[in-house]
């Protein structure tokens, strides 16, 4: 968990200039990175389902697709077809009120049943 968040404070310094970042959702708890943008393309490795990865640009002669980095660690460059992606800025936001040794409070509380 410490790991995935290392990563992701780094993708989010260099998501400022160049970078969305998006997480792997697939069902089958994997997707293929490719070498183009396309199913018949090389397989240059795989990315586990919930990382979360820096997406650049669609590729313009396949717009399903999209050109991903997984980072620092293990890092690998490729082609994601967009369907396997879910772009974070996509997710419901949910505002931070105030924060004190390490408690969060939200706007949003929930009650335990």
């Amino acid at each position: 968990m410490k790991k995935i968040g290392v990563l992701l404070l780094a993708l989010i310094g260099t998501t400022m200039s160049y970078g969305q970042l998006a997480k792997i959702v697939d069902k089958d708890g994997y997707v293929n990175v490719r070498e183009k943008g396309n199913a018949n393309s090389n397989i240059v490795g795989k990315v586990n389902s919930g990382e979360i990865v820096l997406l650049f640009d669609v590729d313009e002669s396949n717009p399903n697709w999209s050109t991903i980095d997984t980072g620092i660690s293990n890092e690998m460059e490729g082609y994601v077809h967009n369907s396997r992606l879910k772009r974070l800025e996509t997710y419901t936001h949910i505002p931070l009120i105030s924060s004190t040794n390490n408690d969060l409070d939200s706007t949003n509380k929930c009650n335990s049943i």
